[in-house]
C-alpha cells in the first residue's frame, strides 16, 4: 500500500465516514506491529475491524470485514478507548498522521512514517498516554501538531508548466518532488510513466 499523504488522506475520510459515531469494544495486536480496533459493525451480528501496520517495510491502515482474533498471545492496548464513540478521524496537514477522536477527549495519532511508523494514545493536552511500539520512549512527550500548509497539486497546464519551468536544471523527477512533496516517489515515478516522460 503506498502511504503517502494523500492516500493516507482518503483513507482517513473514507474511515471518519464509515467510524464516526461507532463504539470501540477493543484494541489488541496478535501479529508483529499489527494493531487492531474492533468496532462492531452496522450489522449487530458483525464486527469491523481496523487494521494498522506499522511494520519498518510497509505501513497501512484499512478495514476488514472478518478477523479471527487467536486465543493465545494477543495483548490488548489503549484500555481507555475501549467503551468509548469515535467522534472523528482526519489527517493533521501536510503530514501522514491520522487522528482517531474519542468522546472521552483522547485522541490516536496513528503515523505512518515508514521505520518510525507508530500509534500514540495521547489526552485532551496532547501528552502522550501511551504507544503501541516502544512505549517507554514516548510517554509524557507532547503530540506534535502540523501546521505546515498543504501544497495542492496544480488544476492545470499553465500552473504545472510554471513549476516546471522555475525548477531550473533539475530533472523533471527532482521538479516534481520538490514541487509535490506528498506526492512522494513512487507517485511521481507513475505519473512520469503515464505522461510518457523519462525521470531525467
Amino acid at each position: 500500500m503506498i502511504a503517502n499523504y494523500h492516500t493516507l488522506r482518503f483513507i482517513a475520510d473514507d474511515l471518519s465516514n464509515q467510524l464516526a459515531g461507532h463504539i470501540v469494544v477493543t484494541t489488541f495486536s496478535q501479529n508483529r506491529n499489527e494493531l487492531v480496533i474492533v468496532c462492531p459493525g452496522n450489522n449487530a451480528l458483525t464486527d469491523v475491524f481496523v487494521v494498522i501496520l506499522c511494520d519498518p517495510s510497509r505501513n497501512a491502515l484499512y478495514l476488514r470485514p472478518a478477523f479471527a482474533r487467536a486465543r493465545k498471545n494477543t495483548v490488548e492496548f489503549f484500555p481507555q478507548i475501549h467503551g468509548k464513540r469515535i467522534t472523528a478521524i482526519a489527517m493533521q496537514p501536510a503530514d501522514r498522521d491520522i487522528r482517531f477522536s474519542f468522546e472521552n477527549g483522547l485522541r490516536l495519532a496513528v503515523q505512518m512514517f515508514g521505520s518510525k511508523a507508530n500509534a500514540f494514545l495521547a489526552d485532551q493536552e496532547g501528552r502522550v498516554l501511551g504507544a503501541f511500539l516502544r512505549p517507554n520512549d514516548s510517554k509524557g512527550i507532547a503530540l506534535q501538531e502540523s501546521s505546515r500548509p498543504v501544497k495542492e497539486i496544480p488544476s492545470n497546464a499553465a500552473a504545472l508548466a510554471e513549476i516546471l519551468r522555475s525548477a531550473g536544471h533539475k530533472t523533471v523527477f527532482a521538479a516534481l518532488k520538490e514541487g509535490f512533496p506528498l506526492l512522494g516517489p513512487a507517485l511521481v515515478r507513475e505519473l512520469l510513466f503515464r505522461a510518457g516522460l523519462a525521470e531525467d
